[in-house]
């Protein structure tokens, strides 16, 4: 959907007196601001920077928000919720811009937010460009495990757990989370029409290796309310889930 101003993580370091936008940016700027190991150290940057670029340029959203035409594999809850909320967005985006009087950089953005929630909805309607998104995110696997298969190391870049790996494993988590992990597990396709092919053995092993890192069990996986009940991933599964995930949000709401 493109990058804008009114995004949502912001960053604001009071301290330094800046605001930093847009998920990647700010994790870069966390590494360089923060003691301990560097995830994006001087002499990888430019091959972790073009793996996050990689990552970046998925289709992510689109997966995210649209329904698959052939079937909604997503998690019930989601597509329930998710449905109409482009309009929802524009919706509360025209009352915001009604409450900024004169100012003009605020009006330019929130038109810009606007017009691009407004486009998100017509293409997610769209059921030829939601079919070559998700051909988008199967090839965006394949761009890993390619990856993978230029050295004999564990990690995307070799031996070292870096930034790239960061950004990688999340969205391999989101998209088992989502019902796309055919893309990497191989068998039927996440919509049952059609075989998803041969395994991706290596992007398997590294996933699996990601996902039971303790730091990505903590950052991400046990994290409350990180992610709403779903059939696809075992920690998500289940009554016991669903009772944790809503018991998790009424604690953050207090």
């Amino acid at each position: 959907e493109g990058f804008d101003a009114c995004v949502v993580p912001t960053l604001v370091d009071h301290q330094a007196e800046r605001v930093i936008v847009d998920s990647a940016n700010i994790c870069a700027y966390i590494d360089a601001n923060t003691e301990g190991e560097r995830l994006i150290p001087e002499a990888q940057t430019e091959a972790i920077v073009a793996q996050m670029d990689v990552v970046d340029q998925a289709p992510h959203v689109a997966v995210l928000y649209g329904a698959h035409p052939d079937g909604d594999v997503r998690p019930k809850g989601l597509a329930r919720n998710i449905a109409g909320v482009h309009a929802k967005k524009i919706a509360a985006l025209e009352r915001l811009k009604a409450q900024v009087g004169d100012d003009a950089a605020l009006v330019a953005a929130y038109d810009s937010k606007i017009a691009k929630e407004a486009g998100g909805g017509e293409f997610m309607g769209d059921a030829e460009r939601m079919r070559t998104a998700h051909e988008a995110m199967a090839e965006h696997v394949g761009q890993l495990e390619r990856q993978l298969a230029s050295h004999e190391s564990p990690w995307a870049l070799g031996e070292r757990y870096t930034m790239a790996d960061v950004m990688w494993a999340v969205s391999l988590y989101r998209m088992k989370w989502l019902g796309l992990a055919g893309a990497w597990e191989g068998g039927r396709s996440a919509h049952g029409k059609a075989a998803a092919g041969e395994p991706r053995r290596r992007v398997l092993a590294y996933a699996q290796r990601a996902f039971n890192r303790a730091s990505f069990r903590a950052g991400v996986v046990d994290w409350p309310g990180a992610y709403a009940p779903s059939p696809h991933v075992a920690e998500f599964a289940g009554v016991a889930a669903n009772i944790r995930f809503f018991l998790d949000l009424f604690r953050r709401g207090r």
